[in-house]
């Protein structure tokens, strides 16, 4: 299961994918339970949680693609960390962000290690 916080698209839609994958382990429980009236509540917000998911993502997307974009939400902030951390893996992964054509990456995160930098030298 995902545990993204926030209120950022990724964020938002990895939640309601929780919300979906939990309402249905509840409806497959309240099914084997015999339990219809779960069963018609967990199906009830299972359907809202994907319409939700259509809603913001588009009818084509995939419970794989929401998850890769969570990941790379995840790679991105340990980017970001290493790169504040050790100067030398920040250059490391500016070059190679500029090589892959990718400069505004590369200079979001040497702005990025600037400011932060500069923060704790002038706190």
């Amino acid at each position: 299961m995902l545990r993204l916080t926030g209120l950022d698209s990724v964020a938002v839609a990895s939640r309601v994918l929780d919300i979906a994958r939990r309402a249905r382990t509840s409806a497959l429980v309240a099914e084997e339970q015999n339990n219809h009236a779960a069963l018609a509540r967990a199906g009830d917000s299972e359907l809202r949680a994907l319409l939700a998911l259509v809603a913001m993502r588009g009818p084509d997307a995939t419970e794989s693609e929401i998850e890769i974009d969570a990941d790379s939400r995840e790679i991105a902030k340990a980017v970001f960390t290493a790169a504040r951390l050790d100067a030398h893996v920040a250059a490391t992964i500016q070059a190679a962000l500029r090589n892959a054509g990718h400069v505004h990456i590369a200079d979001e995160l040497s702005a990025f290690v600037s400011r932060i930098s500069s923060q704790e030298i002038h706190p």
